[in-house]
């Protein structure tokens, strides 16, 4: 159907952000500023936005109160804020796998070849045989964890108790410094310090696990985000926390007959007889991860045996063995039970409407209601 002649019609972009327009000769530090200012002040469109707020008035409003606050506060809400929720999920996420892994693993190896190895990148070439993982660590990752953090003392925040978006500068810093900054803090210390002894201070960095509430947060809203149902969250977010525990049971079955042991194998070690360890000739720090990440996950989740790589005699490995099917049930009952109320949610709508029906059935022969009249109500609602 043509459109109407005597109507016209907008093609101008709205701009829903509230702040002035500039003139189109406008200099090009102006324009970015103003893009600046754009991305860190609420953005309308966004879905976590739209959940939040009841309608456009009142975001509206809000942005109004943030711009006349000062301009370098990240709202909650912004595009900005969304970028940085996705950094941090990714580096924390790192981080909660990697810090295990060079604790034991590559800890061990350095431990073996300190002598050759005097280099400060040691400690991450050890993985790879080169320096690009260690180059990526030093100039890329660490860094950006330092401005992460940076970041939370410019970011404003939800008071969960009385839904109040906090943009104050000073309630922002108040609350950071008394909630995680320690813990961010104890993580970030070993920036710039990349030696031998550099281990020590990267037992600090397991404060990234205090972290865990903060990360699935952020994943949640990250997920939503993409109008992608709440189950596949949870799933998501199961299969994550499975992947990190199994990650630190494995670190932990391998580091602890090396440091029990005076800083070497035993013998009677499982590593030992199982041909993993840095004396080895074909030792590589993947190859020991691989073959103790086998027997780990068959404890785990009892899918088998493994008893050619046990030792009776050994009790630090029955002990740890006997730790590591004990979490693992524990953890299989929890994940059965959190896909038995995924289930029981999305068939919540159809248990309902089989009840309502039930109700209507029972409710219609009380009251002698003729059959006709009943197939009619029953059609009537089924339809």
């Amino acid at each position: 159907m043509p459109p109407n002649p005597n109507v016209h019609y907008c093609e101008l972009k709205r701009d829903t952000f509230g702040l002035p327009k500039l003139p189109p000769n406008a200099p090009w530090h102006q324009k970015f500023a103003r893009s600046i200012r754009k991305c860190l002040t609420l953005n309308p469109n966004s879905t976590t936005s739209k959940r939040f707020f009841r309608n456009r008035s009142t975001m509206i409003g809000e942005q109004k109160r943030h711009l006349k606050g000062a301009t370098f506060i990240i709202h909650p809400f912004s595009t900005f804020n969304r970028i940085r929720q996705v950094i941090f999920v990714i580096l924390w996420t790192l981080e909660m796998l990697l810090t295990p892994v060079y604790i034991s693993f590559i800890h061990i190896s350095q431990s073996h070849h300190v002598h050759n190895q005097h280099n400060e990148d040691a400690f991450l070439a050890s993985v790879t045989g080169n320096y690009f993982i260690s180059s990526i660590y030093r100039h890329i990752i660490s860094p950006l964890e330092v401005v992460v953090v940076l970041l939370f003392f410019i970011t404003g925040y939800i008071n969960i108790k009385t839904k109040e978006i906090v943009i104050d500068p000073k309630q922002i810093v108040k609350r950071y410094l008394a909630t995680y900054f320690i813990t961010d803090f104890l993580m970030i210390i070993k920036f710039g310090i990349y030696v031998q002894h550099s281990v020590y201070l990267y037992l600090l960095n397991l404060a990234c696990l205090f972290r865990g509430i903060t990360l699935f947060e952020y994943l949640k809203d990250i997920i939503l985000s993409f109008k992608v149902k709440e189950e596949v969250y949870d799933c998501i977010r199961l299969f994550l926390i499975s992947m990190i525990l199994l990650n630190g049971l494995n670190c932990m079955f391998y580091y602890l007959p090396w440091m029990l042991g005076h800083l070497s194998f035993p013998k009677h070690s499982w590593p030992y007889r199982s041909h993993i360890t840095p004396n080895d000739k074909d030792f590589t720090v993947g190859k020991a991860y691989v073959d103790s990440m086998v027997v780990v996950m068959s404890y785990f989740v009892g899918a088998g045996d493994l008893s050619a790589k046990t030792y009776l005699n050994d009790v630090l490995q029955k002990a740890m063995l006997t730790f590591i099917m004990i979490c693992g049930r524990l953890w299989t009952l929890y994940v059965i039970a959190s896909i038995l109320k995924l289930f029981s949610v999305v068939t919540i709508s159809e248990s309902k409407y089989e009840e309502y029906l039930l109700q209507l059935e029972v409710y219609m022969t009380q009251k002698r209601i003729p059959k006709a009249l009943r197939a009619r109500l029953l059609e009537y609602y089924r339809s």
